[in-house]
């Protein structure tokens, strides 16, 4: 039987997302783009908040619709975890 785990849900590293700047043009990050086409989640939900990168609301929009984008965000992604990391507002535990 396979069990459905619960998305990643953080209010305090979306925050961290929107005070970043948009990683396409600069602009301030007020619309964290979750990815997509990623295989993290079903048709239709919304991905973890771990995946999701700071873009300002044109750009947010401009990703939906542009699929060539998507392979992208992988990078992005990355990049904003590691400096969440290195604030402290994302941690890294070692579980067993």
């Amino acid at each position: 039987m396979y069990l459905k785990q619960k998305a990643f849900r953080s209010p305090k590293y979306i925050r961290y997302v929107k005070s970043l700047v948009c990683v396409y043009c600069g602009a301030p990050a007020d619309d964290p783009h979750h990815g997509i086409g990623l295989k993290l989640g079903g048709m239709g939900l919304t991905a973890p908040d771990w995946a999701a990168i700071p873009v300002c609301r044109g750009c947010h929009s401009k990703l939906h619709i542009t699929p060539e984008l998507w392979p992208g965000q992988w990078e992005h992604i990355a990049r904003t975890i590691a400096g969440a990391i290195d604030l402290g507002i994302l941690t890294i535990s070692k579980g067993g």
